[in-house]
């Protein structure tokens, strides 16, 4: 159990670690050319999104990849009220079922908790009037 803990973990920092460098990348080239609208955005706008960009670094290149290939037609890809509310309500849904998993899983793989050892009844602490 250890190990696959281990090993999650392991794959968790590698996935961490790729999207701050793709994040670093995204900033600097590719977030004028997936939303043209943060076009004179500051550095606190920037500091806010990164970690969205570190978490769906992925989708982010993707849609880098596709509006970046020659030859394809620019199709401004808006999701309605209902598609945006539908996500949200997903993402919900998969908070609710990882949260507990995960902190049922934390209390399952902890190691025992050592006992204190308790003072002899002779040789308790005197008490101060």
């Amino acid at each position: 159990m250890k190990l696959l803990i281990e090993a999650v973990l392991l794959l968790l920092l590698v996935y961490i670690t790729a999207g701050s460098l793709f994040s670093v990348l995204f900033h600097g080239r590719g977030l004028l050319r997936v939303d043209g609208a943060t076009a004179g955005a500051g550095w606190f706008f920037r500091c806010l999104i990164t970690p969205g960009i570190i978490l769906f670094w992925p989708l982010l290149a993707r849609q880098w990849f596709q509006r970046a290939t020659p030859n394809r037609p620019r199709v401004d890809e808006t999701l309605s009220t209902e598609t945006l509310g539908r996500l949200h309500r997903w993402g919900w849904y998969l908070i609710l079922f990882l949260v507990p998993l995960i902190l049922a899983t934390a209390l399952l793989v902890r190691p025992p908790m050592r006992t204190v050892p308790s003072f002899p009844s002779g040789l308790e602490s005197p008490v101060h009037p």
